[in-house]
Order: C-alpha cells, then structure tokens, then sequence
C-alpha cells in the first residue's frame, strides 16, 4: 500500500482484481466499483480505459456512489488493516465514525453480487470495527473468502467446493498480468531483461537500495541506454545506513558508469519500472539490490498507457525525474521530503545546504 501524492492511499491489488471483475461481470450488467480515496479509484479507472473496459462500468469513491445500486459492487476498502476504514469506530472522533459509514455505504450500493478487496490478514487481526465484522461474517460462513494469490495461481488451493466465478475470475487474471516471483529460478530477472530489451524509448526505475542484484541488472540498463533509451534511477542517497554500507557503495560506480540518470531521494521505498510508458513493473522486490531467495518476493507487469501514465503523474515523474544541479556548486541535487508525508519534496545539495522548490 502507497501513500498518495495528495490524500489517500492507493494499492495495485485492487486494480487487478477490481478489472478482472468488472470483465467478467460488464456483459451482464452494470458494474460499480467504488474504493475510499480518491486516487485509487483514478488508477482503477485508468486500468479499465486500458481494457476497454468502460462502458458498462462505473468507477467512483464511496461519496459519489451514495444513493445509486448496481447488480455488482466491488468494494476495494484499500486498506491492510491500518487504514481508514479498519480504524473505523462508533466510539471515536468524527474521522473513525465516517470510517465506519464509508463501509455501511460500499457494501450497501449492490444488489445481486458484492465483492470486497482487503488484506486478509489486516481483516483476521481486526480486534473491533467493520474489519471485524467481516471477518466474523466469513467465519459464519455468510461471506466466502478467495485468495489473491490462488487467483493468480501461485501455489494456494483454490475454494472447496469448486467455484466457476472463481475459476473465470482467475483466468481473466492470468491472462491480464505477468506474476514472477524472485524466489521462483529467477523469473522476475528474466522478465526485466525481457522487459528492458523491450525498450525504445524511457525506462524509469526506483529501487530504494543497490547491492549485489546489480551485477545483473546494471548490464541491462547499459545495453538500453546505448540502443538510445533514456534510463532514470531513483535511489536513496548515501546517508542512508543501507546505502552507506560497503557493498552498496562497491555497486554504485557501476550504475552511474552504465549512462543512466541517477537520482537520490531520501524517502524512496517503492519497487517499480515503467518502461515506455504503457508498461509497468510493480511489487515488493528491490530491483537492484534483491538477494534471490532470500525473502519470497512478486512482481507483477501490468500494460496500458493509461494505467502507466497514472503511475507517472502519482510518482511526480515531470517534476522529480530532471536531474537538479546546485545553483553554489553545480552539483546534483538531492530530492527530499520532511517528516511528514504531507510535506511537498524538495530539492537539497547536502554539501552546501541549499534548498530548492520543485
């Protein structure tokens, strides 16, 4: 789960799943997809254009679904178990008691067929409020419980008794994503090498952290950019106590040599490559620095130029992907962000303590 550039949280769980859905279920009618923030629904939205998947499909917030019903609701709830929705009381402030109306409004708008995406074990850990009662509700046998990994079929059991909804639901999904997991012969390599040989045009890359992964992934990146492709890394700078460690500096000569943008940024967690803007890679392995079986690891590639350009304009990519060069010593810049996650990044030169407005 990712923070919004503005307020909100966003996933990609739910833009598979909720596109997945709504192609299997359009043909019979209408279908609403509806999700707490904002930019979700934005990226959802962008994933269906990129289906051609509109018509048929509405796709909004919680708000701006009060007073209409459709014969299938997905209910993306965002949320992993910390979210606004689980932290929803009848007890608290007036943010926790419109937690709990966000969810009586989302799973009321269906009238045939509801689905709702949540990370089950947020919902299994819920000790009060909605997530709670959804967990109880799948516990009495009300509600049934699909597994996303066994939807992409990656190695849990699919339901008992057999559901046919489940099994299209599933081959549209295998058919609409690529899945590879690090652990799994190095496929998630193999599918960047696929990828970056693909490329004609820009490859943009963040991986918080470079390590001994780069040893195959930097040969890669060196190869598009003398085809012409221009290649951006976003990375954490040296200060950081992962970057500042032998190993990672050993690496990095390498990465700056291989002609890529190299851009540090202080806050970067995300594990992401757009390529040509209409492909992204996107999941939990770090793809500099990942040690193959080390922790078990998915990444998943999505096409469409709508998704890819959502992506772009959530991660600011025309205002931080421009190398900034210190307007005292000519050196690049770095790109920061205060403590909070609501404060606006900015340029800094460490050397000369300079600050400048993206």
């Amino acid at each position: 789960m990712r923070n919004g550039r503005r307020s909100g949280k966003w996933w990609t769980a739910g833009v598979l799943l909720a596109r997945a859905l709504a192609e299997q279920h359009a043909p019979a009618g209408p279908v609403g997809i509806v999700a707490p923030y904002r930019v979700q629904a934005e990226a959802t939205l962008a994933a269906l254009r990129d289906a051609g998947i509109v018509a048929g499909t509405a796709v909004g917030t919680v708000h701006s679904f009060q007073g209409k019903e459709f014969p299938t609701v997905v209910f993306d709830l965002v949320d992993d178990g910390r979210g606004w929705i689980a932290r929803g009381r009848r007890d608290g402030g007036s943010w926790e008691d419109t937690g709990v109306k966000l969810f009586g409004v989302g799973v009321t708008r269906a009238r045939n067929r509801l689905y709702v995406v949540a990370d089950w074990p947020g919902v299994a850990g819920a000790t009060a409020g909605p997530l709670r009662a959804l967990r109880a509700a799948v516990e009495r046998g009300e509600v049934r419980r699909w597994s996303a990994a066994a939807l992409l079929g990656r190695g849990e059991p699919q339901p008992e008794p057999p559901d046919a909804t489940f099994v299209e639901v599933a081959r549209l999904l295998q058919r609409t994503v690529t899945v590879t997991d690090v652990n799994d012969e190095h496929t998630f390599v193999e599918e960047l090498e696929r990828r970056l040989g693909e490329a004609r045009h820009t490859v943009w890359m963040w991986s918080p952290w470079i390590a001994n992964r780069a040893r195959q992934v930097v040969p890669l990146i060196t190869a598009a950019v003398e085809r012409g492709v221009h290649v951006t890394v976003f990375l954490r700078p040296d200060e950081d106590r992962n970057m500042a460690k032998e190993w990672a500096q050993r690496r990095l000569p390498e990465l700056h040599d291989s002609g890529a943008t190299v851009i540090r940024s202080d806050h970067e967690h995300r594990k992401l490559v757009i390529v040509d803007d209409e492909r992204v890679l996107i999941g939990s392995a770090n793809v500099l620095s990942n040690t193959p079986g080390s922790t078990r690891e998915i990444m998943i590639t999505m096409e469409g130029r709508a998704f890819a350009e959502r992506m772009r304009t959530e991660l600011r990519v025309d205002e931080l992907g421009r190398l900034r060069a210190c307007p005292s010593c000519g050196s690049a810049m770095e790109v920061r962000r205060g403590r909070s996650r609501r404060t606006d990044p900015f340029w800094y030169c460490r050397p000369c303590d300079v600050r400048a407005a993206v």
